[in-house]
């Protein structure tokens, strides 16, 4: 999964990096809560500041439009394989 997300101090962790992975496809919502914490505790106790936020995203499609919503982060990343029936 390609993460489309702000770093501008360069941080970087492998463990976070799966954790959003995990946590962006798990459908159970309790695990899903759980790895949203787990990724908070590490990034509480790994970063002195950092700005988390949370946005709002609404969606509307047409019939005619296909491959939308494919994946779970679908509002903020690539459409590159939506396309649109004639």
């Amino acid at each position: 999964m390609v993460h489309l997300q702000t770093n501008q101090y360069g941080w970087k962790s492998d463990t976070v990096d799966q954790l959003i992975d995990n946590a962006a496809t798990e459908i159970d919502p309790t695990k899903r809560k759980a790895l949203y914490t787990q990724l908070v505790d590490i990034i509480n106790a790994e970063l002195p500041l950092w700005f988390a936020t949370e946005r709002e995203f609404i969606s509307v499609v047409n019939t005619k439009v296909h491959n939308h919503h494919n994946t779970a982060r679908w509002p903020s990343s690539s459409w590159f394989d939506v396309w649109i029936e004639h």
